[in-house]
């Protein structure tokens, strides 16, 4: 039932864009955002329960859900940055685009240096015995 309303969202949004675009396409971007940021909303909505679910396994399994929590950001903020990409390059715009992506990759390289740490600290130990 779920996936009826994502596809009404989806073929109401295309049929809206190709119909305006004929009239006014500076609009059709516009229209886009809107029908992708909505259906990205949905996305999310669907996500929370999943994201909690992998929480709590991660806690029991491992004991601590750091590690956990700093996969799920940085799945949040790829899932951003190919959205805001999309969006600009169906706009013409790949500059920017390719902008969002490079910010993107730095953000997630940041967020996943305490990891990173973690490990190289791991294998000291080990190498040390």
């Amino acid at each position: 039932m779920e996936m009826i309303s994502v596809l009404g969202i989806g073929l109401i949004g295309a049929v809206l864009i190709i119909l305006i675009k004929q009239y006014r396409p500076e609009y059709t971007i516009l229209l886009s955002a809107v029908t992708a940021g909505a259906l990205f909303l949905i996305a999310l909505v669907w996500l929370v329960p999943l994201f909690g679910s992998l929480g709590r396994i991660a806690e029991e399994i491992y004991g601590i859900s750091e590690p956990m929590k700093v996969v799920l950001k940085c799945l949040g903020v790829c899932y951003l940055t190919e959205l805001g990409s999309a969006l600009c390059k169906e706009s013409g715009q790949t500059a920017i685009s390719s902008k969002i992506e490079l910010c993107g990759r730095i953000l997630i390289l940041t967020l996943s240096l305490p990891l990173v740490e973690t490990f190289l600290g791991l294998i000291k130990e080990l190498i040390r015995g």
